[in-house]
């Protein structure tokens, strides 16, 4: 940007715990509206099977649910936590190699 004016940043490290923290408060959120989504599919899937006369896989249907809502969150909260750790950690290191990410404000 040859004619820029405004303030330029550099972002040379970032927090490592913070963006994994960040990280995983994203993946609770995902995971949540995915356990959502599978519970309320699950719901759909016994009552169909239980008024097809499958009663027992509609008892299954009624575990997955809260089960889903339960451990989707978990789980996609650990994955982002650990991956924004370690995605903070490479950063961090290919920062010192390249100098970091330059922000541009007008």
């Amino acid at each position: 940007m040859e004619n820029f004016n405004g303030e330029v940043a550099t972002v040379r490290k970032v927090g490592a715990l913070s963006l994994a923290t960040t990280s995983a408060m994203g993946g609770v959120f995902v995971g949540l509206v995915f356990g959502i989504f599978v519970t309320i599919l699950y719901l759909i899937v016994g009552s169909a099977l239980s008024a097809a006369g499958m009663a027992s896989t509609s008892s299954y249907s009624s575990f997955m649910g809260p089960f889903a809502i339960i451990v989707f969150p978990i789980s996609f909260g650990l994955s982002g936590f650990f991956s924004g750790l370690i995605g903070g950690w490479i950063y961090n290191l290919s920062a010192k190699i390249t100098g970091g990410i330059k922000l541009y404000s007008e």
